[in-house]
């Protein structure tokens, strides 16, 4: 079964495909076999974006739980250090369920999940720079989306609550 599939534009006949899994599977329609695969993020929601030639993967591990990998080798990039971000540092590592680029130009990532039960944006433009936390939630999120104009973002989680965040980031 499937979490998510996402579709790069129209002139591309590729897609990406996530599940509970440790495999990332590059397919192209038609195909009955991946032309290429990720072995590494544990994916369990809406955890995987692509933006320009590199893929966004949020997992449900303790470690290593934001990374980006290169579209074209399969290899990583850069993995966050997700525990470490921030002022106020985590007691318990963070389990993720969802990560997403912003939509206008991909500079920031938004992601969160469960257990530390917080949602954290990076700078991608600022040497991968952490730029806030949310945190001190009472249960899970479950969902992250950045507004298609910028400006905003939202999260989602197991306390019923869809809360929308205002953001002004500098450059």
């Amino acid at each position: 079964f499937f979490f998510l599939m996402i579709r790069r534009p129209p002139r591309s006949t590729q897609s990406r495909s996530s599940a509970a899994s440790d495999v990332y599977k590059r397919q192209v329609h038609g195909e009955k076999q991946p032309v290429k695969n990720i072995y590494g993020p544990y994916i369990c929601g809406d955890a995987i974006d692509i933006c320009d030639d590199q893929i966004l993967t949020a997992s449900w591990t303790q470690e290593k739980q934001l990374q980006t990998w290169d579209l074209g080798t399969g290899k990583i990039i850069q993995t966050f250090d997700w525990d470490n971000a921030g002022q106020v540092k985590s007691e318990d590592p963070a389990f993720l369920y969802s990560a997403q680029y912003s939509k206008i130009d991909g500079r920031l990532i938004l992601a969160g999940g469960s257990n530390s039960n917080e949602t954290k944006v990076f700078d991608r433009n600022n040497m991968d720079r952490h730029v806030c936390t949310i945190g001190d939630l009472t249960r899970e999120i479950d969902t992250v989306d950045f507004s298609n104009k910028g400006g905003l973002f939202a999260t989602g989680g197991g306390d019923g609550y869809v809360r929308v965040y205002s953001m002004n980031i500098l450059a």
